[in-house]
């Protein structure tokens, strides 16, 4: 049995770059090379899109250093979060 948090969003991922972007009928070594070279690129393009999230967290972390600076942040962004939900139901 699946614990509650069980993620299908992987597999799903998983299945459908496969399903995609591999060659049928090129053999088993052919077939893993493929899925190595998905994995590298994967992998990569996840470690990349870490590296920008971090510099960001870096970067805003001093901009933000002011009480009224990250209260001013913080109601924007909430505002923004209660517009983007408001658009769903329109």
């Amino acid at each position: 049995m699946l614990p509650d948090q069980a993620n299908f969003g992987f597999g799903t991922l998983a299945l459908g770059t496969i399903a995609a972007f591999t060659t049928p009928g090129i053999g088993f070594y052919g077939f893993l090379a493929e899925i190595g070279i998905i994995a590298a690129l994967s992998g990569a393009i996840a470690f990349l899109a870490l590296a920008i999230w971090c510099l960001f967290g870096v970067a805003i972390a001093g901009a933000l250093a002011d009480e009224r600076k990250r209260r001013v942040f913080q109601y924007s962004l909430a505002a923004l979060l209660a517009l983007s939900v408001t658009l769903l139901f329109v």
